[in-house]
């Protein structure tokens, strides 16, 4: 989303300096286009900063969209202040951008383009973006956090696990499988289908013990309860060739057998414009109480609220503004 200008001078009058730094001739458009810098974050000398304006602070209201400045420095905010220094380290966040770098249409046609005739499609894509991991080891994190915007509409994709080749099983000598619904009580179960399509796999509660880690995508959405086949597979031919590319580990293939798509089933947003609220909800919730068992389905419902998410804009408003100009970041760089 592009960043919006526009901001009401009631809405923001506690932030705005005292009235005698003002000019007293100063139109009140002035302020109600105030794109001077309210925070950096996180401050030099951190680079990949997120620069926020006092104008910026609009999408905030209610039944405001979030733009990417807004949803970028609380992605950072997360991973910089409420993470460990343990699972920062095996976390790591690709901006608002990043996916949609990797899957924009490419500048040169492979014809007029040499180097391009010889990569393949799935080649062609991360070549795009191949300088966003160049200094990191994307196989040596636990999570990497991707932000999505699609016509509008913010949802998320976690990859999970993405150096580990096979699920790994809680060990429990007393597990047993349980018996099948249609066992227990003569009905038909109805087959399910995991987000790629795949025969389901949503009985493997009963058929197999629980999966503490496993190689996969995670995929929240709250405005739709499934899908994202495209996205997920768009994330497996890139981990695929970031691992050829730049691993030493051997051949692997990512496929949705190895590497599968999980759509989480949690809360769904109850208007067209909380999408980006909720988005920055799941990673947090995701980190607060994680995910333990990875077998299918995922249910995690129970999350949070609707009422939850209302407040959620006023606490980022309010720790914008307890992070504003001059305000030093005690943990940002740790």
């Amino acid at each position: 989303m592009n960043r919006i200008e526009a901001v009401s001078s009631n809405y923001i009058k506690d932030l705005l300096p005292p009235v005698d730094h003002f000019d007293s001739h100063m139109d009140t458009d002035v302020i109600e286009q105030d794109t001077r810098t309210l925070l950096v974050y996180p401050p030099p000398p951190v680079q990949a900063s997120i620069t926020l304006t006092y104008a910026d602070l609009e999408c905030l209201k209610p039944e405001e969209f979030l733009n990417d400045s807004i949803l970028d420095f609380y992605l950072k905010y997360i991973h910089h202040e409420l993470m460990s220094p343990a699972l920062r380290e095996k976390t790591h966040l690709f901006n608002s951008f990043f996916y949609k770098a990797l899957t924009q249409p490419a500048k040169k046609e492979p014809k007029k383009d040499p180097a391009a005739k010889k990569l393949n499609p799935s080649e062609r894509m991360h070549q795009q973006v191949k300088k966003w991991s160049k200094s990191i080891d994307l196989f040596s994190k636990d999570y990497i956090i991707v932000p999505i915007n699609e016509h509008s509409h913010w949802y998320l994709a976690i990859i999970c696990y993405p150096w580990l080749e096979a699920p790994h099983f809680e060990e429990n000598p007393n597990w047993k499988p349980s018996q099948k619904r249609s066992e227990r009580d003569g009905e038909t179960e109805p087959d399910e289908k995991d987000i790629d399509g795949v025969l389901s796999k949503a009985r493997e509660h009963s058929t197999m013990p629980p999966i503490t880690c496993r190689p996969c995508v995670l995929m929240f959405d709250s405005l739709v309860a499934n899908g994202r086949n495209r996205v997920v597979s768009n994330i497996r031919n890139y981990l695929a060739v970031e691992w050829k590319t730049k691993s030493e580990r051997g051949p692997r293939s990512f496929t949705k057998n190895n590497f599968p798509g999980i759509f989480v089933e949690g809360p769904l947003q109850e208007n067209f414009c909380d999408c980006g609220v909720f988005l920055l909800q799941f990673v947090e919730k995701f980190f607060e109480s994680p995910i333990t068992d990875y077998r299918f389905p995922v249910e995690r419902k129970d999350w949070f609220s609707q009422q939850d998410i209302t407040k959620k804009r006023e606490s980022i408003r309010k720790l914008i503004v307890r992070l504003g100009p001059n305000k030093q970041f005690a943990n940002a760089d740790r």
